[in-house]
């Protein structure tokens, strides 16, 4: 069978006989009415491409498109929209969303097969694109990074195999823990391979970053830590920040997530303390938690990776690392250079 598909479209008539052509091409199909429906569909299905209407009762296809770029799993999907409203300013708003095409209705059937293959042969590129980088990058850093990478996907794989093939048999408890287990080897398998893209990233842009700047706020970082921190994870800020800072809001963004990581990756207890201070030429952010049990191995390298890149990045934009361990507690010392 070729790609899935999934078709949203309030007209029956439509509906019906796009889903009848785009089966007898062989293609696996599923079907809604509204952006509604048709948004738990693309989340329980996950399809190669989604074909959508534009004017909808419910959730209209604007709004649809708005729902499922919101969504990670939904943000690689290639969406096409169908639509009556071929005027060039329809059309830009819905690209503008993130729209990857439109057919505009009546269309034939080879209009919309064309449309189709091009946007799912543009994907294919897209991907093999994407595994050629990491072929390239997991060569130049050599077993080890095989090793980073296959001992938390095991971790993973294994309690997803039981929790799928004998959860007949298994406890409540049971289960919570298989859980707990894969969005913790999930984590760290995220962690190394973001790792893995950063060192590369490193290696072609530092240059260029050496004259950004970025307006550093309170806010931000609390947006920040609330968006890279695990449910049971807490922090409290001490201190207020509003000043421009050297540095892209990239840059400062991975620094931040990184310190947590690290300050809260051994720690007996909690919450993470983020103090804030300006002095003449710098800001300085310290995070600390009390320092718990010894890292395994592989959370060592993890921790050593993330440190790497904090230094590397500080230093990048004037900025300075530290890290110190005082009566069994982490300080983490990141200075920032302001802009003059």
């Amino acid at each position: 069978m070729k790609a899935s598909i999934l078709v949203i479209e309030d007209e029956v008539a439509l509906r019906e006989n796009i889903c009848e052509l785009l089966t007898l091409e062989g293609y696996g199909i599923s079907e809604a009415t509204d952006g509604i429906q048709g948004l738990e569909e693309a989340v329980q299905r996950h399809p190669d491409l989604i074909l959508c209407d534009i004017l909808m009762p419910r959730m209209n296809g604007k709004e649809f498109l708005a729902e499922a770029r919101r969504r990670r799993e939904l943000q690689d999907t290639p969406i096409v929209f169908l639509t009556a409203l071929a005027s060039s300013g329809e059309v830009r708003a819905g690209m503008n969303l993130g729209a990857d095409d439109y057919i505009t209705k009546p269309f034939s059937a080879d209009d919309l097969i064309v449309t189709i293959e091009t946007r799912l042969d543009r994907k294919r590129r897209s991907m093999q694109s994407i595994q050629s980088r990491v072929e390239k990058i997991l060569w130049r850093f050599g077993d080890q990074t095989s090793a980073d990478l296959n001992d938390p996907l095991n971790a993973i794989v294994l309690p997803a195999r039981v929790l799928a093939e004998r959860n007949q048999n298994l406890e409540k408890d049971d289960i919570r823990v298989l859980a707990r287990g894969i969005l913790n080897a999930s984590s760290e398998l995220s962690r190394n391979i973001d790792h893995l893209l950063w060192q590369q990233y490193l290696d072609q842009k530092i240059q260029s970053w050496q004259d950004d700047s970025f307006k550093l706020t309170t806010e931000w970082i609390l947006s920040t830590l609330r968006s890279t921190l695990c449910d049971g994870d807490t922090f409290q800020i001490q201190g207020h920040v509003d000043i421009t800072v050297r540095g892209s809001e990239e840059i400062l963004r991975q620094i931040l997530r990184e310190a947590a990581f690290i300050a809260l990756f051994e720690a007996e207890a909690k919450p993470l303390i983020v103090s804030i201070s300006t002095e003449s030429d710098h800001v300085v952010l310290r995070m600390g938690c009390p320092r718990g049990v010894e890292a395994q191995e592989a959370n060592k390298r993890a921790e050593q990776e993330g440190e790497k890149i904090i230094a590397t990045l500080l230093e990048s934009c004037g900025g300075q690392y530290e890290r110190k361990t005082i009566n069994q507690y982490d300080h983490l010392t990141l200075l920032l250079r302001l802009v003059p």
